[in-house]
């Protein structure tokens, strides 16, 4: 027998363990039936049942639970054939928790309240390593060698009747992308599924316990991904203790994939406009205005001020790191483009509108940095900073296998507590030279943006004055509704 961690590489095993360990412990009842080659168990109380061999293999296991006995379900969950039962156990075993001895309504039971939030199971997973990454209404978290994910719909939760089209969450093991093959392994819950379920079934996934497998009968893939671990594993302890790189070697390398991402974005201004098109005008969020409700020309230079700010903000990602800040990188605030012709005729956005919409396609498009090769492809060429201009200077790519893959996990840790609104703010926090916070109007940093530009003496920045008198004050309350 072979030791396997973490559980979920071990995959199925040939036994009746579950349905054994709900009879033996839990007084469930079971059934077989043999024509159907199918096996089904219940609880006492008739709200829990749990059936295998069911005739869609996305779902071979099958979870009910109900308030009323025999009711309709409340939440469903379903699990692969390949799936391991220690996995599958750990949810049947929440289920078998009573609530109390007697429960007319099944509200007691814990397995049958509604569902409050998923932050324990986030929390559970992340202090686990794996990585988090929230967009287009999913929020995906993978497992550290990148062989497991759990996915959760949060916009729209999903269907709660449709555990297979539409699932509220849903477990795949198997490497990303796999050219259409179905994954190693799935598991598949609704909507309404329980706190403690879902927390239970994020703890089995992260569980460091080995659990035995028979070489002969396992997955061959999974067979093969469990060998090249314990070969990465022993070439580390063959290696030592001793890393041949830093923890500021590893923020620094962290800073340049965030750094060289954000000169990208930056320099795509369609890509750019596009991004900033659905977001709220910060100072006009009552009255939910949003940039593509501007005027063309104020969406072109706001889209145009928004990449020039992306790009200097390329040149101080240490600061997102945890590094003490350095001159900027070459590529920083260069090869700026021309800035838009405008008459603003009104305030229709300010500079903090600017500074936090940058803010938000920064850490958009830190989060996008999450494919493992993806990260592979952008950090392995990178210098090792402290062996730079050595004569042993080491790329990362020269690093032994599993300390590049510390290495690697490290970087994504770095890049989730980064890829937030609130951490790169701090990317555009203005500051004066005697310490004070400030912020320029939007009709300074229009002229300063004037003034580097070949379009300089052509752009035309004027305010409307007021009846009668002069230039009305750039107005600060959000109900002043921009021109379109």
């Amino acid at each position: 027998m072979t030791d396997i961690s973490p559980a979920y590489l071990a995959g199925s095993e040939h036994t009746n363990r579950v349905f054994d360990r709900l009879a033996k412990h839990w007084a469930w009842e079971r059934s077989t039936s043999r024509e159907l080659n199918q096996q089904f168990s219940w609880s006492p109380d008739h709200r829990f049942r749990l059936a295998d061999g069911q005739l869609d293999p996305g779902a071979w296991w099958h979870i009910a639970a109900a308030k009323e006995p025999l009711g309709l379900p409340q939440w469903q969950a379903g699990f692969s054939e390949d799936s391991p039962p220690e996995i599958v156990m750990a949810v049947t075993e929440e289920l078998a928790l009573t609530g109390s001895a007697i429960d007319w309504t099944g509200e007691a039971h814990p397995a049958l309240q509604p569902p409050a939030d998923r932050r324990t199971m986030i929390r559970i997973l992340r202090d686990a390593g794996w990585r988090c990454v929230l967009r287009d209404g999913l929020l995906d978290l993978e497992a550290p060698d990148a062989l497991a994910r759990v996915q959760v719909r949060t916009d729209p939760p999903g269907d709660p009747f449709d555990l297979m089209g539409h699932p509220h969450l849903y477990v795949e093991v198997g490497p990303r992308g796999s050219g259409g093959h179905p994954p190693y392994w799935q598991a598949l819950l609704t909507t309404a599924a329980p706190t403690v379920v879902v927390d239970a079934l994020a703890r089995a996934l992260t569980d460091p316990t080995p659990v035995q497998r028979d070489r002969d009968w396992m997955n061959r893939h999974l067979l093969a991904h469990h060998d090249l671990a314990d070969k990465h594993r022993g070439a580390a302890a063959v290696a030592g203790p001793r890393r041949r790189y830093t923890k500021d070697d590893v923020r620094t390398a962290a800073a340049e994939v965030i750094s060289d991402s954000l000169l990208w974005v930056s320099a795509q201004a369609l890509t750019v406009r596009e991004r900033i098109a659905d977001h709220v005008v910060p100072s006009h969020s009552e009255l939910r205005i949003t940039w593509k409700d501007l005027s063309a020309s104020a969406q072109n230079l706001a889209a145009t001020l928004v990449a020039d700010l992306v790009r200097e903000a390329a040149g101080r990602t240490e600061v997102l790191v945890g590094l003490p800040p350095q001159s900027p990188r070459s590529g920083a605030g260069e090869n700026r483009r021309e800035v838009p012709q405008l008459g603003l005729t009104t305030s229709v956005f300010t500079n903090e509108d600017l500074c936090d919409t940058a803010a938000r396609v920064c850490a958009a498009q830190i989060s996008w940095i999450d494919e493992p090769s993806g990260l592979a492809d952008s950090m392995d060429e990178l210098v090792i900073a402290s062996t730079a201009g050595q004569p042993g200077q080491l790329a990362w790519e020269d690093v032994v296998p599993a300390e590049r893959e510390h290495a690697h996990r490290e970087v994504r840790r770095l890049l989730d507590q980064a890829g937030t609104d609130a951490a790169t703010r701090a990317l555009f926090t203005l500051v004066t030279p005697d310490g004070r916070k400030t912020a320029t109007t939007t009709t300074e940093r229009v002229a300063a943006a004037s003034a580097r530009s070949p379009l300089a003496g052509r752009l035309v920045v004027t305010e409307a004055p007021g009846p009668g008198g002069p230039p009305s004050a750039p107005p600060s309350s959000s109900a002043a509704r921009p021109p379109r």
